[in-house]
């Protein structure tokens, strides 16, 4: 009698571990699948920002140029800045900001007249100025 209490204490403890190994399994799998998502997310995010900035850039460069009203694609500028902010970590989401308002500084030069060209280049150069995460 000692002997199958024995076997069935063994075989029990064994199944309770396996149980334990496939649930730690799948929580670490999950876990790990999840990571990958948000850095897939977070790609696409970075992507649709950087070829909208690079259209509105380009227009407003060509806007200024052309001493004409900016045809930007608003909405869809905004949306990529959205998405984002929402997937970015907060220091890549805060680096937007000096993008931004220079643009806002860009459309008011724009429009103003007379346009003088140092003050041009002086907001264009935010633009283009190389940022990296300190």
């Amino acid at each position: 009698m000692a002997d199958l209490w024995t076997v069935l204490a063994t075989s029990g403890l064994a199944a309770v571990t396996a149980l334990a190994g496939i649930f730690a399994g799948g929580r670490v799998s999950r876990q790990s699948q999840d990571r990958h998502l948000m850095r897939d997310r977070q790609s696409v995010a970075y992507s649709t920002f950087l070829q909208e900035y690079g259209k509105v850039e380009i227009d407003l460069r060509e806007a200024y140029a052309a001493n004409r009203r900016s045809t930007a694609d608003w909405e869809s500028f905004n949306a990529s800045l959205a998405a984002l902010s929402l997937v970015a970590p907060t220091d890549v989401s805060a680096a937007t900001l000096p993008i931004r308002a220079a643009i806002e500084e860009l459309l008011i030069l724009i429009a103003r007249e007379p346009k003088v060209a140092a003050e041009y280049e002086q907001v264009h150069s935010t633009l283009t100025k190389p940022r990296s995460r300190s």
